[in-house]
């Protein structure tokens, strides 16, 4: 397929096609009309730009179309790259925020991992979608605390997500899968946990593909919803994470976030009493009555000096008038004297 540049209206339905909105949401939110939104989704994957996916229905679902380098031949079972088990870090597991997911109010994220046990092992082969696309492969092994891990990386959702395949010493096989995060509106934020899981379902449709049979995934670890709130997020800047804590501070995605480990407590962040919001407001409104009496105390007392000026500048200039008069009076006295003489003595 001859690659093309997608007009605006294309990279807007595809922005929001990757975040999960249908059709008729799109069509909404952007005023676009419907059969046109259906024309540009249609464009998209006929140019290959995006992919339904699998099992998703009302609203399908899409994933960028990402070609993972065809030039890497399959591997046979277990002969992967050496590599070093630290290049598996928690930067490696995150993902830069786009410009369109930061103005989402919603971050929802996992700390910790999606466990999927190994019923059996498949093949661990460079990953291909139904259209020989390549969307995945494994890239590295190493033995943290005994065990085999095998590392792999899954190009979805825009991202590169991370998965390994765990070979414990007493025999258990399972696959550890990261999610990453998803950014919300406020309405879709319960729906958080859910849209990530869904990551590690997706991973486990094509992997039964390479003969691997999962078990359904299962999470260990907690959730954690962030609201996107900076004066909220100021008044928690000192409070840092604690397992027992109600909310928290966090800046791993990007920005100063407040977050908390339950949606029952993320619905309370958001719906702050309206008299703490109204604190804001009339804070709000104190700076500006304090500034603009700032300005008219500076106006006042440039008018107060403009008139000392003017006060000063009449006084200097009766002084002056005043001098004058006094030389004139000590320059005509001796004439006015002589002249007071000569009428007297005549």
């Amino acid at each position: 397929m001859v690659a093309r540049q997608l007009s605006k209206r294309e990279r807007i339905v595809l922005s929001k096609l990757i975040q999960g909105r249908s059709r008729y949401s799109i069509a909404r939110e952007t005023g676009y009309a419907y059969s046109s939104v259906n024309d540009i989704v249609s464009r998209l994957i006929f140019y290959n730009e995006i992919r339904a996916v699998p099992g998703t229905n009302n609203p399908v679902l899409y994933d960028y179309v990402r070609n993972v380098t065809d030039s890497v031949s399959p591997s046979p079972k277990g002969d992967v790259s050496e590599k070093a088990y630290e290049s598996i870090s928690y930067a490696k597991k995150s993902h830069i925020p786009t410009p369109d997911e930061l103005t989402k109010k919603w971050r929802v994220h996992l700390k910790g991992y999606i466990k999927m046990k190994v019923v059996t092992e498949g093949r661990m082969e460079t990953i291909h979608d139904g259209r020989n696309i390549a969307v995945a492969k494994w890239v590295g092994q190493g033995n943290p605390n005994g065990r085999k891990e095998y590392e792999a990386i899954f190009y979805a959702y825009g991202r590169e997500l991370k998965f390994n395949y765990r070979r414990g010493n007493k025999g258990t096989k399972t696959i550890a899968f990261w999610p990453q995060d998803v950014f919300l509106e406020n309405e879709e934020k319960e729906q958080g946990p859910e849209k990530l899981i869904d990551r590690a379902k997706y991973i486990r449709i094509f992997l039964q593909k390479y003969g691997w049979v999962l078990e359904p995934p299962e999470v260990k670890g907690k959730w954690h919803f962030a609201i996107n709130e900076p004066k909220l997020a100021e008044q928690y800047k000192d409070v840092a994470y604690d397992d027992n804590a109600e909310s928290w501070v966090d800046t791993s995605g990007g920005s100063l976030e407040v977050e908390t480990s339950t949606s029952e407590n993320a619905e309370i962040l958001n719906n702050l009493p309206s008299k703490v919001k109204g604190i804001y407001a009339k804070l709000s409104e104190v700076d500006d009555e304090e500034t603009k009496l700032r300005k008219e105390n500076k106006r006042l007392r440039i008018e107060v000096l403009e008139s000392e000026n003017f006060l000063l500048e009449r006084q200097s200039t009766a002084y002056e008038i005043m001098r004058r008069q006094v030389e004139s009076e000590d320059t005509l006295r001796p004439a006015r004297r002589k002249t007071e003489t000569e009428a007297m003595y005549g």
